[in-house]
């Protein structure tokens, strides 16, 4: 959908729309956009490169946000 040309096997595909829309923010872009058959919802796909950057500042505020209640 957005265009962009990459190897699959390069790319973590996620269903989770608040965790791409935070990756987004912190300035990373999806390479793609596709709507889950089974679920019928959107899925983002990141490089395996951005997932490795991220996942720990994604867990890490996630952790932060439960600990706050």
């Amino acid at each position: 959908m957005t265009g962009k040309f990459y190897e699959a096997e390069d790319v973590i595909w996620y269903g989770n729309a608040w965790q791409s829309a935070q990756y987004y923010l912190w300035g990373v872009k999806p390479v793609d956009i596709d709507v889950s058959k089974e679920t019928k919802k959107w899925i983002f796909a990141f490089t395996k490169e951005d997932h490795r950057k991220l996942i720990g500042r994604w867990n890490e505020q996630k952790q932060n946000k439960n600990t706050e209640n």
